[in-house]
């Protein structure tokens, strides 16, 4: 079984791996191998690891001698874990259309039933994936529209194969801890 763990939501979250793999198991009902990574702790290092969980009001249902199955997770923890199709929320954040440098109307929402095959392969329909890619799209749209580069945008099943919000990420990254630009030689420490 394949678990993606995104950081990010770990540390936004507050958990550690380990407390969302045990409560990823837990909300897939998986109790053959929850008990198989659970054989790899301690009985006082796994309860430690289910108590933590309880604190943190990801699971209810636990006590010490509670079995595993009778452990349910929360709404709070389901939402890091939400799936499904978030394609029409891009479709409608990406630019319906461009003029082109030439003049020329361009229109970008092309191929919808392969750019919704290709979301559902990169975003896993993971909610979370799904988030950081809406987020970097839309810094791009507000980037390029800020630069008049708006016309040289990719139509969504280029941008999609070209993984074109990646582009942005560290741009992101870096706008958020950059010290405030007073003009040409000042800056603000």
């Amino acid at each position: 079984m394949l678990i993606n763990i995104d950081i990010n939501e770990l540390v936004k979250n507050k958990l550690t791996a380990d407390e969302f793999v045990l409560a990823e198991l837990i909300s897939e009902k998986n109790y053959e191998i929850l008990n198989s990574y659970l054989d790899l702790y301690s009985r006082e290092e796994y309860m430690a690891i289910l108590d933590s969980l309880c604190k943190k009001r990801m699971i209810e249902g636990y006590s010490d001698h509670t079995d595993v199955k009778d452990i349910t997770v929360r709404s709070i923890f389901t939402k890091i874990l939400t799936k499904g199709d978030f394609f029409d929320e891009l479709l409608q954040t990406f630019p319906s259309s461009v003029i082109r440098p030439d003049g020329t109307r361009d229109y970008l929402r092309t191929a919808p039933t392969k750019s919704r095959q290709k979301y559902a392969t990169i975003t896993k329909n993971k909610l979370v994936i799904h988030e950081h890619i809406l987020e970097c799209l839309q810094y791009e749209v507000a980037l390029r529209r800020k630069e008049g580069k708006l016309s040289y945008m990719q139509r969504i099943p280029n941008w999609l194969a070209t993984e074109g919000w990646k582009a942005y990420e560290d741009r992101i990254k870096e706008d958020l801890t950059t010290t405030t630009d007073l003009g040409y030689g000042n800056k603000l420490e």
